[in-house]
This record gives C-alpha cells, sequence and structure tokens, in this order.
C-alpha cells in the first residue's frame, strides 16, 4: 500500500515491493530505492539525499578511486561508515548494452548482485540504497550506497602482514577463498574482477573472521562461456596474490579445494597451464594501462 509523505517531503513517495522501498520523486525517470533495513536513517530522508543529481555532487568523506565514468568514496553519519559509489557517465557500449539487454542501470545491477550473492550465503557489504536517472532510456547517472563493515582490511594488504609462522591463517584464507569462488561458478555466476583486493576481512580471530566478497558491478551469468569467464576469474586472483605471501603449497591447496578432489590431475595441469597463461596476459596488459596513465597529461 503506497504512503504519500507529502507532508515532510514533497512529491515524494513510498510503497514496499519485494522487500525494497522504493522512493519516486515527480521525474518519472529518476527514482531512489532504500533496503527496508535502513529505512530509519533519517539522513536518507533530508537534503541532497532527496536526488540522484545531488548525490552525483556529493564530495564528503575519502575519495577510494575517480575517473571520468565513476567514482568511490567513504563517507561517516551518526558514527558509521558507508561507501558511496557514483555513476557519472556510463560508456555508450554499456548504454547500447543494458538497452538491449537489462534495461536497467549500473546501479541497480550492482544493487541486485548484493542481493544474488547474500543468497549464496557469500558475505558482502549490506546494500543501503540505490538510485539512478534515466533520460530518453540514456542513463544519465546514478548511484549505490552501502555500509562498511566494522573492522575490515584487504585480504591481500592482511596477508602481506602475516609472518611466516602463521600458516593456519593462509590454510583458512586460502579455503574461505575457494569455497566462495567455487559457489559461484558451480551457479554459473563469474565476478569478471576477481581480484584479492575485492575481498575484504574482519580478523577477529584465526577461529573467528569474516572474508566479504565486494565490487560486483561486473558479475554476470554465462553458460556458453563459462569456462573462459572461469579461467579469467582464476587467473585474477593469482595474478593478485602479494609476492612472497602464499607458497606454491598454498596456491596448490586453493585449487584442490576449489576442484573439491586430493590430486591433481594431468588434466588439471594442463587446464592450471591456460590459468596461468592467462595471469600473464592481465599482467602484460596492467603494466601497458600503468604506463598509459603514468604518459598521459
Amino acid at each position: 500500500m503506497p504512503l504519500c509523505l507529502c507532508a515532510s517531503v514533497p512529491l515524494l513517495f513510498i510503497s514496499c515491493y519485494q522487500n525494497h522501498i522504493f522512493m519516486d520523486n515527480s521525474t518519472p525517470m529518476e527514482k531512489i530505492i532504500i533496503h527496508p533495513s535502513f529505512s530509519n536513517l533519517s539522513w536518507l530522508h533530508e537534503g541532497i539525499f532527496l536526488s540522484v543529481a545531488d548525490i552525483l555532487s556529493f564530495s564528503e568523506g575519502t575519495c577510494y578511486k575517480q575517473n571520468r565514468y565513476r567514482s568511490v568514496r567513504r563517507f561517516e553519519k551518526d558514527g558509521n561508515f558507508y561507501f558511496l559509489k557514483q555513476f557519472h557517465h556510463v560508456p555508450l557500449s554499456k548504454q547500447i548494452r543494458n538497452i538491449l539487454f537489462s534495461r536497467h542501470s549500473e546501479a541497480f545491477l550492482e544493487w541486485n548482485h548484493l542481493d544474488l550473492v547474500k543468497n549464496l550465503n557469500i558475505p558482502t557489504l549490506d546494500p543501503v540504497a540505490w538510485g539512478e536517472d534515466f533520460r530518453w532510456r540514456l542513463e544519465k547517472g546514478g548511484f549505490l550506497i552501502t555500509k562498511e563493515s566494522p573492522a575490515t582490511i584487504r585480504v591481500e594488504s592482511f596477508l602481506k602482514s602475516l609472518s611466516p609462522a602463521q600458516n593456519k591463517w593462509r590454510e583458512k584464507i586460502v579455503d574461505t577463498i575457494a569455497d566462495y569462488t567455487r559457489c559461484l561458478h558451480e551457479n554459473s555466476y563469474f565476478h569478471k574482477d576477481l581480484y584479492l583486493g575485492h575481498f575484504l576481512i574482519d580478523p577477529r580471530s584465526e577461529d573467528d573472521f569474516d572474508i566479504y566478497l565486494i565490487d560486483l558491478q561486473r558479475l554476470q551469468k554465462h553458460r556458453i562461456l563459462a569456462e573462459h569467464y572461469r579461467i579469467k576469474d582464476l587467473a585474477s586472483l593469482y595474478f593478485s596474490v602479494p609476492e612472497n605471501s602464499l607458497s606454491r603449497t598454498f596456491q596448490l591447496r586453493f585449487l584442490k579445494k576449489y576442484l573439491k578432489v586430493k590430486r591433481l590431475t594431468k588434466q588439471h595441469k594442463k587446464w592450471i597451464t591456460r590459468i596461468l597463461k592467462k595471469s600473464g596476459k592481465i599482467a602484460r596488459h596492467t603494466i601497458k594501462l600503468l604506463r598509459k596513465r603514468n604518459t598521459s597529461p
């Protein structure tokens, strides 16, 4: 049953549908959606958070990433920290893809991926709100807000901090990430950007910790090209392992856990060769990108 809050927020309608709260203002192609778990946050119902355009100009907090297409910043409200991903300019190729296939914004797709991953029992960040602005079926901009999990650091940074004797940590981290990766792939989902930097760990103790999978923007289901993207995901993981942080023993442990086997066969070893070859391509491509950035004005 829709609820009109015209007294407090002009031309703002809120209704519950499929566990989401929809907030549509007077512009028919602009919407802001709040997850029910965070509907009581007062700051989401006032000021710049009532307009997609205003949220896209939000500049508080620390900027973690910024380019012509999107930016990611961390900000604080009422003692809690949140991440805001702002989609400023969506590339034409994605615009065409979205028109032909998904008909959804980049923000909506990542919001949907957060729910999907949670349903696979893979921890990820809690979705708070998202919004989109369309003009003539083209995406003008959008945003996604997620709540930061407390005391988390990137897995790659945590691995670097471990001493040579802390192998129990390494075993549990390797096993957990192998389980998450296998779960995605067994359900025909592929991250397509699966670097260790996209795993966060809350390291309370060796027997009590959480690892979160983040940055789900490119997550997609594939059946025909499943093997191609499986190799890409695994190669990305291998490429992003910090130097001297995981020995060959732990790398083989990951593969055995992922494959659910005790020994690797000759066929598995041929498959590993493909992963290593793809990882080499990723390394060369990364070097080219870094050189291009360093030489650009």
